[in-house]
């Protein structure tokens, strides 16, 4: 089974449109990840034929999956839950960051963009957003919260912690 068709069998449940999500996961690593940045958008080496720039990528995030620029609007559609509402409205505020020294369209600035000092808050806030979507744990959760039954209640959630 495809990673992304395991997503939406997953998801189903608990979002109306588990294929968006899919899409939301993969253009959340491909922010997450330095090593893809580099090579792909800098170096222009997709490790397949995929069309991958900081422009490209960050526009499926408003254009393509419509997380961005109100994550609240796909909530219940493709953001489980408030935390995961915070974790993209947190990288939105870092991507506006990067729009507001380089401006909407940055096409050719990649190199300078991955290198500024602003770079390490849109990683993290991938990450953490990232990580948030793919945790079971929010699945385990949100079914023994629909079947009435919570074990885990008191344990305090990621992004509860900061």
């Amino acid at each position: 089974m495809e990673y992304g068709a395991q997503l939406d069998t997953m998801t189903s449940d608990f979002v109306s449109m588990p294929s968006v999500r899919g899409q939301l996961v993969q253009a959340l690593a491909t922010l997450a990840d330095p090593l893809w940045q580099r090579q792909t958008w800098v170096g222009h080496q997709p490790p397949w034929d995929a069309v991958s720039d900081f422009d490209t990528d960050v526009g499926e995030l408003y254009d393509g999956v419509s997380v961005l620029p109100d994550p609240r609007q796909m909530l219940g559609r493709v953001l489980l839950n408030e935390h995961e509402v915070e974790a993209i409205a947190r990288l939105g505020r870092a991507i506006d960051a990067i729009h507001n020294k380089y401006g909407k369209d940055t096409t050719g600035r990649d190199a300078e963009i991955i290198e500024d000092p602003l770079w390490p808050e849109v990683l993290d806030s991938a990450r953490a957003a990232l990580a948030m979507l793919l945790n079971p744990r929010i699945f385990q959760v949100r079914w023994f919260q629909d079947n009435h039954h919570t074990p885990y209640e008191d344990d305090p959630h990621p992004l509860d912690e900061k």
